[in-house]
């Protein structure tokens, strides 16, 4: 699956089958934004993924 040019908005994407997706879904080159309950567990898991923000707030 190529995602090249993709942009995914991911519920969940902290943990669980939304933080597979989104793994899987950057692995293939889409951008992705996670929409999760909490603004630390997101930003941990970006920081994990080597991906920066570009801009995307990270809300509270």
């Amino acid at each position: 699956m190529k995602l090249n040019g993709k942009v995914a908005a991911i519920a969940g994407g902290t943990a669980g089958i939304g933080l597979g997706i989104a793994e899987e879904f950057l692995a293939e080159g889409a951008s992705v934004a996670l929409m999760a309950l909490s603004a630390d567990k997101a930003e941990r898991v970006l920081a994990e993924f080597g991906v920066r923000r570009d801009g995307c707030p990270v809300l509270r």
